[in-house]
């Protein structure tokens, strides 16, 4: 029978779809039923699309996908990264956690890019965050960490490599045991 995927819409039967986007690269679908747009990743977080208030939608240029400012009224703290060395990094659970408590989970797209937008960090000098593989076997499989002051904003290119333990740090030197 007839394909009932898509990019943002699977199949449609007489259905209206206007100023709808979605990006080509993470949903790795070229295709989309009724009028949405596909896009790369890098179009989509420019600026915000064509038929988006200003009035009811944000965008941090260059570093997050539009996002509601009833729901992100002072901004989102954005996550991203890709996801490497897995058999499959499509569809990988990326857990995030920062202030000591596990804040969001997002899911690696076809291309393995991962994406979250969450509540900025709070209190005095909120510092750091970690993303890590968060598969079900309750295996830490790999992890990213930096170090750098968290607000509202971005932290982009928190790569998670399967495998490896990533530290990205603010200070002029590092050392481990």
């Amino acid at each position: 029978g007839p394909s009932s995927t898509g990019g943002l819409v699977g199949s449609e039967d007489s259905l209206s779809v206007q100023n709808s986007y979605w990006d080509v690269l993470t949903s790795g679908q070229s295709t989309s039923a009724g009028d949405a747009i596909g896009v790369t990743t890098a179009s989509l977080q420019a600026g915000l699309p064509s038929g988006f208030s200003g009035d009811t939608w944000g965008i941090l240029p260059g570093l997050s996908y539009p996002y509601l400012l009833s729901r992100f009224p002072n901004g989102p703290l954005v996550v991203s990264g890709f996801v490497g060395g897995t058999p499959s990094p499509a569809a990988a659970p990326v857990g995030l956690a920062a202030g000591g408590s596990i804040r969001d989970t997002s899911y690696s797209g076809a291309n393995g890019y991962y994406y979250a937008a969450t509540d900025p960090l709070t209190g005095p000098a909120p510092q750091g965050v970690t993303a890590f593989l968060n598969f079900p076997t309750g295996f830490l499989l790999g992890s990213s960490t930096t170090d750098a002051p968290i607000g509202p904003g971005a932290v982009t290119g928190l790569d998670v490599l399967a495998g490896q333990s990533l530290v990205r740090t603010t200070q002029p030197t590092a050392s481990g045991t």
